[in-house]
């Protein structure tokens, strides 16, 4: 895997900020609400342990996966997945790919939020990024990629278990934070 993450670096070193620019960075992620404290990083210091408010705990807290695309200029509607719901290749063709990413593709204003702008200047230069899943790689995924999207990397081209090389894994982190500081009542 580290052999497959330097080939693609090295594969892509000499990219211009442009050509970085046309990727469309998309990826799913777990998130739990009221997630209880991590024992390891979440440390409070104090004289007395009664300084130390008491943390609210949620018995059975939420746990949602959405999907999401980002581009340097703009971000497509979060696709949260149904609980209990297995990201299979039929689900990700028909309710991700055919519905929130081709939402987000067809957008063409140049102003506007975040939510409303084009994804790239110039869609028909734009690359879809998506990772090994089994559902993005399946044969029929493949298959549909190649037949409606104007670029996309296929699976050889994205390097296995490299969360650390889509920039998307930092929005996931934001959002997390934003979470984890949501109140609990």
């Amino acid at each position: 895997m580290m052999q497959n993450r330097l080939d693609f670096a090295l594969k892509h070193k000499n990219w211009t900020v442009t050509d970085w620019e046309n990727v469309l960075w998309s990826d799913e992620s777990p998130f739990q609400l009221f997630a209880p404290p991590n024992r390891q990083n979440d440390r409070m210091w104090s004289y007395s342990s009664a300084d130390v408010q008491p943390f609210k705990c949620v018995k059975f807290p939420a746990k949602l996966q959405v999907w999401g695309m980002m581009s340097h200029q703009a971000l497509s509607e979060l696709h949260i997945i149904p609980q209990k719901q297995n990201v299979n290749g039929e689900y990700y063709r028909e309710k991700i790919l055919k519905g929130t990413c081709m939402d987000a593709m067809r957008r063409t204003a140049n102003s506007g939020t975040i939510l409303e702008r084009s994804m790239t200047e110039k869609m028909s230069q734009s690359i879809f990024m998506q990772d090994g899943a089994p559902a993005h790689t399946a044969k029929f995924t493949q298959t549909w990629c190649s037949e409606h999207l104007p670029n996309y990397w296929v699976k050889v081209d994205w390097p296995g278990n490299s969360p650390d090389l889509n920039p998307i894994e930092n929005l996931w982190s934001i959002l997390a934070n934003k979470l984890s500081k949501l109140p609990r009542s």
